[in-house]
């Protein structure tokens, strides 16, 4: 008995023990919170007298004020446009803590800086202004040339038209019809093969001075090349020189200039090997077509193909083409035809394909004036699907070399954004998206600002995404 209530005292004392303890524990504790809190207390009032009260600031009124001052100004384009709140962030040391603000846009538009003063702005303006006469050469000849008459009969199918060239009777007529016909018809120009193409190559070479018989084989290479079966093989094997002396013998035969064009845009895009060629070859009578044919956007629609398939994926061709000013062709071109949609298309997409990951070229085309001939397309035929999805992959490149021009920054925002709230295409989507990266990895960080403008439109958080793939032209 004894011995147990031994045990029994002892167990007790040592709850006792255990009790007291916790006790202890729990005053310490208590006394530590009161001197926290007297402490935050202390720093509060503190920090209430000092210049960064959080307390005085009313975000919620400055919100309003600031939208109606962006409504005014027309800066708002959709709903993300709108300013948004900052809750601010408490600290006890100046460079932590941050009272409530609102975040508005960089800078409206002309909000206390002149217009125009960016150098690219300028050069832009003057090429709009005034194209002068080197971009303006052949306006007299931008009518269709009259087909020169031929004294032979016509041809209904494929096979009637072949003999006649195998007999040599009619061989112009038949070669004419031919090209005709295969235009009109895919399966035409399948049927006209390897064979029909060696016709047209062997009258091309034995009449290089007549303009019928260059615009009847350059109508059937183009037609065959279009089609894209066995006979662009051999197109590509034999007829870009026969093409490009059509091209140098007959300058001001518009129809020849743009059938031989329109071939070579399509070869460029058939392999690296068959690009490399039409690179090396035919890239200065392209440019001259250009240059003598500048009011014919058809002329101009397919020369800026044939620029975009040849520097696409090549950093030497998009040398090449930087040392023959092949970029200040193309924005000549844009802003020539600044109505035409087609032309706007095939330059965006020439301009995104000659500056595509390279950083020199990209530099030289902003300085030219390459970002606002884009802006300047986008908004000219904001309905275009094809016109919005190319312009907002050259703004994808371009995007880098803004680098404080703030007011331009914001404009190819709004841009974009514009252009995937009209169009729900998803390769348009892809397009603006690809864009909006770009234009966020930039950000205001890499802007020479001060720390009020610190500050950039909700539609582009920093976030740092894995790049899109690059697009395939289906154009």
């Amino acid at each position: 008995m004894a011995h147990e209530d031994t045990a029994e005292a002892e167990a007790s004392n040592a709850s006792g023990y255990f009790v007291d303890e916790k006790r202890w524990r729990a005053v310490d504790r208590l006394k530590g919170l009161q001197k926290k809190r007297a402490d935050y207390k202390r720093w509060q009032q503190k920090a209430d007298t000092s210049s960064m009260g959080q307390q005085r600031a009313k975000a919620h009124r400055s919100a309003r004020a600031q939208t109606r001052t962006c409504l005014a100004k027309g800066a708002v384009e959709i709903y993300s446009d709108m300013p948004t709140i900052s809750m601010g962030k408490a600290g006890k040391w100046k460079r932590w803590a941050r009272k409530p603000s609102v975040s508005p846009m960089l800078h409206l538009p002309g909000a206390g800086r002149r217009q125009g003063s960016s150098p690219a702005l300028k050069a832009w303006m003057e090429l709009v202004a005034e194209p002068g006469d080197f971009e303006m050469e052949g306006v007299e000849e931008s009518a269709e040339q009259p087909e020169q008459p031929v004294a032979t009969p016509s041809f209904s199918c494929v096979e009637d038209a072949m003999d006649a060239i195998r007999q040599g009777e009619a061989a112009v007529a038949g070669l004419l019809a031919l090209g005709r016909l295969a235009f009109a018809d895919g399966e035409i120009a399948a049927r006209i093969g390897d064979e029909g193409v060696t016709m047209a190559l062997q009258l091309m070479r034995a009449r290089p001075q007549e303009h019928v018989v260059q615009q009847a084989g350059s109508l059937v290479l183009a037609a065959v090349t279009t089609s894209g079966f066995s006979g662009r093989a051999k197109v590509a094997a034999s007829g870009i020189e026969a093409m490009v002396s059509a091209m140098s013998a007959h300058p001001d035969a518009i129809d020849i200039q743009e059938n031989c064009c329109h071939a070579l845009k399509l070869l460029a895009a058939q392999d690296s090997e068959t690009r490399d060629k039409v690179m090396q070859r035919s890239l200065d009578a392209v440019l001259s077509a250009m240059r003598q044919h500048g009011a014919s956007p058809r002329i101009q629609m397919a020369a800026l193909g044939v620029m975009r398939n040849v520097s696409a994926g090549s950093s030497e061709n998009q040398g090449t083409l930087a040392s023959k000013g092949a970029a200040q062709r193309v924005l000549h071109a844009m802003a020539l035809h600044s109505k035409d949609a087609g032309v706007q298309c095939a330059g965006c997409w020439a301009l995104f394909c000659i500056t595509v990951q390279n950083k020199t070229l990209q530099l030289d085309v902003a300085g030219r004036g390459g970002i606002h001939a884009v802006l300047a397309g986008l908004k000219s035929h904001p309905t275009m699907l094809k016109v919005q999805e190319a312009g907002c992959w050259a703004l994808r490149e371009l995007a880098c070399t803004v680098v404080s021009d703030v007011d331009l920054w914001l404009n190819m925002a709004q841009t974009v954004s514009r252009a995937m709230r009209e169009h729900a295409a998803p390769e348009l989507q892809k397009a603006g998206q690809a864009a909006r990266q770009r234009l966020a990895s930039r950000g205001v960080r890499r802007m020479s600002l001060s720390g009020a403008q610190l500050v950039k439109p909700s539609i582009t958080k920093r976030r740092r995404l894995a790049g899109p793939s690059l697009p395939v032209i289906t154009e």
